[in-house]
Parts: structure tokens; sequence; C-alpha cells
């Protein structure tokens, strides 16, 4: 039976109600309680997403209270689009059940204006239902047989129709005309994806009079046809952010944003043609709506996630991040709460990137109450804690490229194998090894201040992106390359040779060994059984074949771990060769370069007596390194180790990526950290001192919304290097479980030890500028 307090559709807050078509605030008043926009204001927002049974049972009263409970300065109020919850007088715009007899979203706004919140109006312009489709055919996609393309009970609306843009538009004026919301928000904003085109004939004329072609008949990404598809459809995106905003802030005042929600995965923002970097450029603030974490990833994803977009946006503005307090696990259950330690290892994760917290719950009635005490512990501490937690700047060695294009025309159909794998399997060893890192969007490779790049498999590059990578490098800058990058340009067209093969060290070839696809587990099949094996340091690049070996697996062929082997490979310790499976581009090594490890092709696993070694040595090179005239040094791996470690998590594909970061920062990492099980580090300087964010990374279950626990472990010792000389240290003080902490300070390095880590820590080090 529920308890949670239910009402009336008089409401309890009818008091403070607006009458249906009556401003509540003039849109030329809004943000008098202060000088600055709502979202510099705000640090953090919820939002109780209403559904179709609330207009009868909604208790404003009872909202309210939790609203003062978790701190927020905001809320998202559902509005229009596939629905209105104010009595709309736009044709088309479908009344909510209910909402003819009770103004849900005006007493809602006028309940959070009473306590001196913000506004933002939630639209969901993505779908209609059926009588709309019959009455609007035009609004909505067809298929090649001109049949609607559906979204569960519903009809997909098309971006090029006048759905987007006059009714959309015209929803805004009239509730920024009878409101005066503080923003809109946008749910699902982009229409289909790109996994289904349009063939409309508002489709058919505007992607022929943009590109005089006419639209793809399949999905082929060798036909130009398609390709020039996929442009169009980021364009309009764009287009539509550029035209809501002009709507709304034309009708509202420069301050009300429209504002699409993002999502963190770089796959789905490509499915739904979202470049995120070109909307950060058009937004003074981002949505985050990425409410969970996903299946291979950790929750560590989630502070990678945001920095990559703080990247874009800047540090100095805010990204809101929604979490999902009900359970958005696999599978998920909208009525049920997510458990306390997932909630709180995902949030302390987006806090620890520079996220704002943003609670989300479905419905306003709830018979699994849990959901409401998690929101309140979570947000109380961070408005205690609000100050260090803003208003600060990352300290990082490493930065990671990433970039959108390389996921479409690299990726195509793959892209998660080919593109986000290598991305992510390199991030989690720089968070495994506690290497601060920032991911770089490759256009902003020149304002990179970091001692390292990462290029994972970075293979769709312009030549002013490659310009930018050597001016990087000729600074003194070291790079780590992978994979293909630079054999393709910024069109995806392939290229001759590496863009980049005068840094590299390495000329591309025809030949490759192996798949970038995933293994098979049988053991029948043996294509994939392949081998490196690690070279001393005097195996350089000659013109000369290598010599024919016997089976060095053999007994009589053992020996001791070579001498002098390169400190790269270090860690490996007493082998001579590593598993492999996965795929090498054959390149050719230019004269000096060091080649580390070569391949070893693949030889039968089953049955055991045929495996082994039919051709134990070859010169084809799988990790090269060299040192350039000014000091950079320059670490080059075709052999896909890191695709593999994030698919496969072979502990010595991880040692060898170890390794090649940590000879190309040339001990130039300013944390130190002794632990006794995986932290996730991040590190910021900020007027007055710095912010270390540790998060537990023991998991109880793989399972996205399933960790039911958290296991705590310490002492973690720690060491931070302080960056301004001669600063002083005044106090060191855990905020969360450790309070204050003993330091000691030797040269520029602070030092100290949180004795238990629970959920997460952050260290607060305060300074005194000498």
């Amino acid at each position: 039976m529920t308890t949670t307090p239910t009402t009336t559709a008089t409401g309890a807050a009818t008091t403070a109600a607006t009458t249906a078509g009556t401003p509540a605030t003039d849109p030329q008043d809004m943000g008098a309680q202060s000088t600055q926009p709502w979202y510099r204001r705000a640090r953090r927002l919820g939002q109780t997403n209403l559904v179709e049974a609330d207009p009868a049972r909604l208790d404003v009263d009872f909202w309210r209270q939790q609203w003062r409970r978790t701190g927020i300065d905001g809320i998202f109020v559902n509005c229009g689009g596939i629905a209105a919850y104010y009595p709309s007088q736009i044709e088309g715009h479908k009344l909510a059940p209910g909402i003819a007899e009770r103004d849900l979203f005006g007493e809602v706004l006028a309940a959070a204006r009473a306590d001196g919140l913000a506004v933002i109006a939630r639209m969901d312009s993505n779908r209609g239902d059926e009588d709309v489709y019959r009455a609007h055919p035009e609004w909505f996609c067809v298929d090649d047989q001109q049949q609607p393309y559906r979204r569960g009970d519903k009809y997909a609306t098309c971006v090029s129709s006048d759905y987007y843009d006059q009714f959309i538009p015209d929803v805004f004026r009239e509730v920024i005309a009878r409101y005066a919301p503080d923003a809109f928000a946008d749910n699902g904003w982009a229409g289909i994806d790109r996994a289904k085109i349009c063939y409309c004939a508002n489709c058919v004329r505007r992607f022929g009079a943009a590109t005089g072609r006419t639209l793809p008949v399949r999905t082929d990404w060798d036909d130009p046809d398609y390709l020039a598809w996929i442009d169009w459809n980021y364009a309009r995106r764009t287009q539509l952010w550029e035209q809501n905003n002009a709507v709304t802030r034309g009708a509202g005042g420069p301050d009300c944003l429209w504002l699409g929600m993002l999502h963190g995965q770089i796959a789905h923002n490509a499915a739904v043609f979202q470049d995120s970097a070109a909307l950060a450029q058009r937004t003074p603030v981002i949505l985050l709506d990425h409410q969970r974490r996903h299946g291979d990833e950790g929750f560590e994803q989630n502070a990678e996630v945001v920095k990559r977009l703080h990247d874009v946006l800047g540090w100095d503005k805010p990204v809101f991040e929604c979490t999902a307090f009900y359970d958005m696990g696999y599978p998920a259950f909208r009525l049920s709460s997510m458990p306390r330690a997932e909630v709180e290892l995902w949030m302390s994760e987006g806090w620890a990137g520079g996220a704002s917290p943003w609670w989300h719950h479905i419905g306003s009635v709830h018979e699994d109450r849990r959901q409401y005490d998690n929101a309140v512990d979570l947000f109380s501490w961070h408005s205690a804690h609000q100050d260090v937690l803003t208003e600060r700047t990352p300290i990082t060695s490493v930065g990671v490229v990433w970039s959108q294009p390389n996921f479409d025309l690299h990726g195509r159909e793959d892209g998660p194998n080919t593109v986000i794998a290598p991305y992510a399997g390199l991030t989690r060893v720089l968070v495994t090894e506690n290497i601060p890192f920032t991911p770089i969007h490759v256009d902003r490779i020149a304002h990179a201040d970091v001692d390292v790049l990462v290029l994972p498999d970075l293979a769709v590059m312009s030549e002013a992106q490659c310009e930018a990578v050597r001016a990087f490098v000729d600074a003194g800058g070291s790079i780590i390359a992978t994979g293909a990058t630079s054999a393709l340009d910024e069109h995806g067209r392939e290229r001759e040779d590496f863009a980049l093969a005068d840094l590299l060290g390495a000329h591309r070839t025809a030949a490759q060994r192996g798949s970038v696809l995933p293994p098979t587990p049988s053991i029948e099949i043996w294509d994939r059984h392949s081998y490196l094996r690690l070279e001393d340091q005097a195996h350089a690049a000659t013109d000369e074949a290598a010599p024919e070996a016997a089976d060095e697996t053999a007994p009589e062929a053992a020996h001791e771990v070579r001498a002098g082997r390169h400190p790269i490979l270090g860690g490996l310790g007493d082998t001579d060769t590593i598993s492999f499976g996965g795929y090498l581009p054959v390149v050719t090594a230019a004269p000096g370069v060091q080649v580390l490890m070569t391949y070893v092709p693949e030889f039968p696993i089953f049955p055991p007596e045929t495996s082994w070694m039919r051709t134990p040595r070859t010169d084809i090179p799988a990790l090269l390194v060299h040192e350039r005239p000014g000091g950079a040094r320059v670490v080059y791996l075709p052999a896909d180790l890191d695709r593999c470690a994030h698919r496969e998590e072979q502990p010595d594909h991880a040692r060898v990526l170890a390794g090649c970061l940590q000879w190309a920062l040339e001990g130039r990492n300013p944390l130190r950290v002794q632990s006794p099980a995986p932290v996730n580090t991040n590190l910021y300087r900020q007027a007055g001192g710095y912010v270390l964010h540790l998060g537990n990374l023991l998991y109880t279950s793989t399972v996205p919304g399933r960790q039911a626990q958290i296991v705590p472990y310490g002492p973690i010792d720690l060491s931070v290097q302080l960056t301004t000389p001669g600063e002083q240290v005044r106090s060191v003080r855990g905020l969360v479980d450790a309070g204050d902490l003993t330091y000691t300070v030797e040269g520029d390095w602070v030092s100290f030890r949180v004795e238990r880590l629970s959920a997460h820590e952050v260290v607060h080090i305060v300074t005194e500028a000498p």
C-alpha cells in the first residue's frame, strides 16, 4: 500500500498557483532575485518527471519539502511536446489527461518560484500520438515505402518538418508568455537515430537543396550520398540548437536558454547526430543526460564523461548531470529505488569530473520511498561542500585525444569496438595507474596544457590537426599513438601513408594481421591465437629480415630475462612473449627507431599436441619508440593492445600500456598513490589550495544498477606536488569521512594518509601563497 502523500486535483499549493493563461512573472523580470543568470546561481537541480497519472495525484507540498531537504536551486517541470502539462491553446498540442482541470505546470512553477527556485520547462519533442499523426502526417518520419516510423506506441517526428520549425517554437512562445520559465530543457530533441533514413517530402526537398544529392538508399559508408546525409543531419541538429535558442531568448530574454539534453557516450551522441563539441560552443551550460553506468564501463567512466564535456565547454561553465534515483539498471525498473551504493559511487564520480548534481524521479508517487532519503543524504553533503566542488581547474599530465568524426568515419558500424574501445582501454590504465588525465578534443590540441598526448587509434585527422600534434612535439611534448592514427583524412579517405609518419617513425603497408573484431572464445578456432615477442634494446630497425629461429618456447631454448630490456617492458617480468590475439596493421619502421615488440603468428590451440609456435619470430613491429632531437618521446603501438585491454582485460596488455605512459611522462606525474585496491584520483587547483577526489573502484556487481554495497579499503598513502614555488600548506582535511589529516611537506610535495576509503573521499589541501 502506498503511503506517499497524495492530493486532490485542487492541490496543496493552489494558493500559489497561476491561473491558466495568466503570466506568473513578466519575462523581463526573470532573474530579478540576482544579477546572475539561473545557471550561474544554481549548484543543484531536481526533477520529478511527471507522468500521465499525476494531474490527479500530485502533492505539491510533499515535493516542496523534498526540494528543501535536498537543498536544490532549481527544478525541471514537464511542460509540452508530446503532451502539454498546461492548458495549451495551440492546435495539435495534445493535453495530458486531467490538464484541462488542473494546470500542473503552472501550479508547480508557482510553488517553485515561491521557494526561490529556478524553473526549467521540460520538453519532449521527438514523437507524437496517433491522433496527432493522423492530423499532421507531414510532421512525421517515413521509410522508403512511405510508412511511418514508430517509436513504441507513438510516431517519430521529423526534424525537417514544420513540427520543429513552427509547432515547437509556438509552444515556446506560448509558455513564455504565460509563465516565463527560466529556461527550457528538451529530451530526445534530436529525432530518430541514424539507423533509420527518413524519406518524407521535407527531407527529400531539404537534403536535395542543401547538397544537390538524392537521399541514400541504405547505410553505406562508401557512398558519397550517405556521407553527405550524415553531415547534413549533424548540421540540422546544430541549426535546431541555434534556432530554438533564438526563439526562447527572443521571447524570454537573453538567459532564457533552450538546452537540448546531451548524452555522455560518444556512440549515443553520434547515433542521434549530436556534435557535442560544436554544441558546447553555442551554450553557457550543459545538461548531461548520463544517468547510470553502462555494461562495459565502470563508475570511473562518469568522471571521464564530465571532464570530456568540460574540455569543450570550458571549466568556468557548469555541467549539470542527471542521475537516476530509480532503478535504471539492466533491466530498468522505473518505480523502484536504485541501490544507495550504486547511486553514491556513480554520482561521486560525476563530482570528481566537475558535474553539478541533479536528482531524477519518475512520477510523483512511489511505494518504494528509499530513493527520497538517498537523494537527501547525497545532496546535503554536496551543499555543505559546494565551494570546493566548483570554481577550479584540473591538474593533469596527460591528454587523451577524442574525436566524433573518428567514431563516424573510422568506426562506421563498429564504432564502439573500433574507436571507443582503444580510448577506454587507455583511460582505464590511466585511472589504475593514478595518472591524472583530461580528454582533449582533436581541434583543441593546440590548447593542451599537458606533458603527454595520447592518440588512441585516431585514424581520422585533418592536416591542420596533424600540424597541431607536430607543434606539440616540437615544443617538447611527448606522444603515444596507436593503431591507424592519421591514416585517414578528415573525410575518412585513406592516405597512402600516415600523415604523421615522420613523427611515428613508421610507414603503412597494405598488409595486416588478425582482426579488429572480438575473438571467439572457442579453442577450436585459433586464427587469433597470436603472441608478441619482447625484444631487447639492441633490436633497432634495419633493412635485414629477422633470422629463422627454432621454437623458442621449447625447454632447451629457455633463458633468463634479457639484460637491457627497455623500461616500457620492465613490468612484464620473466617472459619473452605475451599473449596478443588482436589486430596489427603491418608497418615498416624508420631507421634508428627501436622496435620493442614483434609479432608471432597464430598457431593451433587444440588439441594440445599441436599447440606450438610454427614461426616463433618475425620482423613485424608491434611497438616502436624513439626520442626526438628536442627531447620529446614518441611511442607508436600498431598492435591494438589498447582495444584488447578494454575488451579482454589482459593484464599484460595493461602493463605494456602503463609502461608506455610512464616512459613518455619521465616522472612528470603530480600525484603519487599507494593503495591496496584500485582507486580513481582526480586532482584540481583552486584559489587557496588543491582538491583531490578519491573514488572506490571495488565492485560487488558488474551489472549496472546492482551495486548493493560498498567495500571499504585502506590505508591509502598519497603525495601531491605543489604547483607554486614557496607556497605553504596550512591544512589537509578529508571532507567525507577522514577529517583532519596529518601531513608532511618535503620540497614541493605534501604527503598524507587516508586510513579508510568508503564510497569516495574529497581531500582539501589549504595553502597560502609565499
